[in-house]
């Protein structure tokens, strides 16, 4: 059924231009907007280096085996999401052009859903997309109280807190960090599409170079480390709204610039 309704789908887009729609490229097709426009696709790599949430999956494995297995799962898992968003693009410039797109873009999955879908199963993809989302999220909520609890009371303020006390304040936090999101998620006027960006290159820029020098270099010292936290997250807001992405992508810039930083420090301090 759903392979009749996406054959169903670019035939009837014929009247938008159909397949020669799905070519179409604004940014230009060579030279360095396309190597730009590349870089800036492969450029999400790297936020996936610095998510607190993914790297508590690492934090969980038990041994190489493991993370053999974990590796494959997530590859069989990584490319029918990543292709399937991707079908939902072409399927969307195919219906309606590149340039006269949707109002709000971001809701072309359940626009799709519901014109092409019986209405059953239409509610089954928009559920799933939702759950998604449902999911991250309460992965991010548990991060966030879990830094609150764990490193900010208990190690940087040093509070001697019991079981029941660490529970109590896990909750007053989730209620409160819930409550700012949706709260910054109501009155946001950026895209869903830019707040991800901006929150991947940040994390990315911040732990990613951290992590990864942490793992392959011993050299890494702490005051690498810090420079690392505090030039990602700058290079990636200033790279974004004062230069607006001049040249590359901030998500690509920001990680770079965080890594060379982290290494040159560290090789001007000793460590401790």
């Amino acid at each position: 059924m759903y392979r009749n309704s996406k054959i169903k789908c670019f035939s009837n887009s014929t009247y938008g231009g159909g397949w020669k729609r799905t070519g179409i490229f604004p940014y230009g097709e060579t030279g360095w907007a396309a190597v730009a426009f590349i870089i800036g696709g492969l450029s999400w790599a790297f936020g996936y280096t610095g998510q607190p949430h993914l790297l508590l999956r690492f934090l969980a494995l038990k041994n190489k085996d493991e993370a053999k297995t974990g590796r494959w799962v997530a590859v069989a898992w990584i490319w029918p999401a990543f292709i399937g968003a991707f079908l939902i693009g072409l399927v969307g410039i195919g219906l309606h052009g590149s340039t006269n797109f949707l109002d709000d873009p971001e809701k072309l999955l359940p626009t799709l859903s519901l014109d092409l879908l019986p209405l059953f199963i239409a509610g089954i993809f928009i559920s799933g997309a939702i759950a998604a989302m449902m999911s991250t999220a309460d992965s991010q909520l548990l991060v966030m109280t879990s830094s609150m609890t764990e490193d900010v009371m208990t190690k940087i303020l040093k509070k001697d807190l019991t079981q029941k006390e660490l529970v109590k304040w896990s909750r007053i936090y989730t209620v409160i960090f819930g409550l700012a999101s949706f709260v910054f998620a109501v009155f946001a006027k950026e895209l869903i599409f830019a707040i991800v960006s901006n929150a991947w290159s940040i994390l990315g820029s911040a732990f990613g170079p951290i992590i990864i020098l942490s793992i392959y270099w011993k050299r890494l010292t702490k005051k690498g480390v810090l420079t690392g936290l505090i030039v990602g997250p700058v290079t990636a807001l200033v790279w974004k709204y004062i230069l607006n992405d001049w040249l590359l992508t901030h998500r690509f810039t920001s990680f770079v610039i965080s890594f060379i930083a982290v290494i040159v420090v560290t090789l001007l301090t000793k460590k401790e």
